[in-house]
Order: structure tokens, then C-alpha cells, then sequence
């Protein structure tokens, strides 16, 4: 992944103070509360470039884990759940960005209750991989 991702700490804390400030600005502007921003539409591209060879997953997840992040990174990268099997790749296959992966990263660390160490988050590069690290992480936890 070279230099992108070399701190991914700090794109966690940019992305929450810039988040931070939007809302900041949004509040000054308007003395009405904030709702949530409408759901941004799915870019035309990002369907079509899951790779040719990422077919439908056959069966179920096979954890609960597994489906979990399955509905997380579909829900993060805007494809169908049906189109992600364990070997899809976040970068290559699902055109992931450094602001994506950040967003996936934080989404499995805030839904799933752990907290994945930047170090092991950087090694990622498939669902699968990310599946089998919340796994290891979370049965370390249960110890």
C-alpha cells in the first residue's frame, strides 16, 4: 500500500475534524437543527469496477462477523452485498480510496466493539483479510 497509509492515525483525526467542522459550520449558518446529510447517490463507476471475477457469494456467511463487515463494506463502498466474497479486494476490486478504507476500518471498530491497531489496519487488503483480523481480535478479547 506504500507511504498512503504509513499513518493511519492521523487520517482518523483529520476526518473527525473535518467532520467536526462541517457540522460546526452548518450550525453557525442555520439556527435549525442539523438532520443527517441525505444519503450521498452511489457513483456510476463504483458498481461496474468490482472486478469481473468477483462473482455472487453462494452461500450465507458462515459467522456472524463475516456478514457483519460483508454489510459494512458494501454499505461503505456503495455495492451490493451479493457482489462481496471474502476475496474481493478493497483497493483493486472495490476502488477504495485512503478516506474509504479509513471509513471501513472506523464502521467495524464502532459496530463490532473493538479496536483495530493501525499497524494491523494497514495490512488489509481484502474483506477476508479484515474478517479474519476482527476475528483474531475479538477472540483475543473473549480471553
Amino acid at each position: 500500500m506504500g507511504p498512503v497509509f504509513t499513518n493511519l492515525s492521523s487520517l482518523r483525526f483529520v476526518f473527525v475534524v473535518i467532520t467536526f467542522f462541517l457540522t460546526a459550520c452548518a450550525n453557525s449558518v442555520s439556527h435549525e437543527p442539523v438532520s443527517a446529510p441525505p444519503e450521498p447517490a452511489p457513483p456510476a463507476d463504483r458498481e461496474s469496477t468490482v472486478a469481473a471475477e468477483t462473482k455472487p457469494i453462494v452461500a450465507a456467511p458462515t459467522s456472524a462477523v463475516e456478514g457483519k463487515v460483508f454489510d459494512l463494506v458494501a454499505e461503505q463502498m456503495h455495492v451490493e452485498k451479493n457482489k462481496i466474497r471474502r476475496s474481493t479486494r478493497l483497493i483493486e476490486d472495490l476502488k477504495a480510496d485512503e478516506l474509504d478504507f479509513v471509513n471501513i476500518v472506523m464502521a467495524t471498530e464502532e459496530r463490532l466493539a473493538i479496536e483495530i491497531p493501525d499497524e494491523q489496519a494497514e495490512r488489509v487488503k481484502t474483506v477476508g483479510e479484515m474478517i479474519d483480523l476482527v476475528e483474531r481480535l475479538k477472540s483475543k478479547e473473549q480471553k
